[in-house]
C-alpha cells in the first residue's frame, strides 16, 4: 500500500542526492540544492564543480511511503558506535529462526521507495492503468456486455441496446418481475496487456490504486521500471500508524555540510558560519 496525504498536494517528496562508494560501501550523500537560485553551503556540489567530475552531479529523486503487508520481527542490532538499534526484518515462515527464538512478531512494516522522476511518472501511469482493468487479471479490459436479473440471471438488455441503462434499472424483469435487481453484465476483453479472462471483476468501487494491496515486480526492458501484476482491496486490519507518509525531512531533507562532508569522505570546505546559516535556512522553512 501507499500512503499518501492528497491535502498537502504532496503524493512524492522530492528531493536530490549522488550515490557514492563502490559496491560494497555505497553510500547516498543528499544534496542542499533543491532550487537553482537558492545560496546554501551544498559539499556535493562544491566537490563536483571543483573537481569537474560528472559522477558527483547531484540528480533529482521522487520517494514514496510503502507499507509491505507481510509478517516481520523486530530484531536487534548493534551498531559500531556501540548503540543498539531495531530493525523489522521478515518471518521466514514454518522454519523462521526468529520465531523459534520467542522473537515478536508483527504485521507490516513501513519504508520508503526512492525513483527517478521518469519512475515517479511511469508509477502514476501503472495505477490509472489498474484503475481501469480487469481487477482478475489486470491484463483485460472491462466492458458490459449488457443488462442482466440479478434474481433470476435473465439477459434484459443487450450492450448495444438504446434502451436508457437507468430505465432498465428500474424496470421489472421480464421473466420474474423482479423490480430493480437489473445489474451490469460484465465481460474481460482482450487488450494490449494481455488475452483477458472469463471472470470479468471490477476494482472496489469505493477504493483508489493508492488504497490497495498491490503486488509489484522488476520488470526489464521493454517494460521499463517495474509493473503492477495484482490488485486487491486489503483485507488484513493495517495499524494507523503505518498509514501516516513518513516524515521525509528527517532523514532525505537538508543535512549538514559535515554530515556530507564524511559521507564523501572529504574534508568539510564550510565553516560553522554556512552551517548556521543553512539551519536558520531549514527552520525558517519547516515554520
Amino acid at each position: 500500500m501507499l500512503p499518501h496525504d492528497l491535502t498537502r498536494d504532496a503524493l512524492f517528496y522530492r528531493y536530490a542526492g549522488v550515490w557514492v562508494g563502490n559496491e560494497g560501501d555505497r553510500r547516498l550523500v543528499v544534496s542542499n540544492r533543491r532550487d537553482p537560485s537558492e545560496d546554501v553551503p551544498d559539499v556535493v556540489e562544491y566537490y563536483a564543480a571543483q573537481d569537474a567530475d560528472d559522477t558527483l552531479t547531484a540528480e533529482a529523486f521522487r520517494a514514496i511511503t510503502v507499507v509491505e503487508l507481510h509478517d516481520f520481527h523486530r530484531v536487534c542490532k548493534n551498531a559500531r558506535s556501540g548503540h543498539t538499534y531495531h530493525v523489522f526484518e521478515p518471518c521466514e515462515g514454518r522454519w523462521c529462526q526468529r520465531c523459534t527464538l520467542g522473537i515478536p512478531r508483527h504485521f507490516g512494516r513501513q519504508s520508503h521507495w526512492s525513483m527517478s522522476p521518469l519512475g515517479a511518472d511511469h508509477l502514476l501511469v501503472e495505477l490509472e492503468r489498474i484503475s481501469r482493468l480487469c481487477a482478475s487479471c489486470l491484463t483485460g479490459a472491462i466492458e458490459v456486455a449488457g443488462m442482466s436479473c440479478g434474481a433470476c440471471g435473465t439477459v434484459t438488455a443487450a450492450a448495444d441496446s438504446r434502451e436508457a441503462r437507468g430505465d432498465q434499472l428500474a424496470a421489472p424483469c421480464p421473466n420474474c418481475e423482479a423490480i430493480g435487481q437489473s445489474a451490469e453484465a460484465l465481460r474481460c476483453v482482450a487488450s494490449e496487456r494481455g488475452p483477458g479472462c472469463s471472470t470479468p471483476r471490477r476494482l472496489d468501487a469505493a477504493a483508489t490504486p493508492w488504497d490497495l494491496e498491490l503486488t509489484v515486480r522488476t520488470a526489464g526492458w521493454p517494460r521499463p521500471f517495474f509493473e503492477i501484476t495484482a490488485a486487491n482491496v486489503a483485507l488484513a486490519a493495517i495499524p494507523e500508524e503505518l498509514m501516516r507518509p513518513m516524515d521525509f525531512d528527517a532523514f532525505l531533507g537538508h543535512i549538514s555540510p559535515q554530515e556530507q562532508a564524511r559521507l564523501l569522505r572529504r574534508p568539510n570546505p564550510f565553516g560553522l558560519e554556512e552551517e548556521k546559516r543553512l539551519d536558520a535556512l531549514v527552520a525558517q522553512r519547516r515554520g
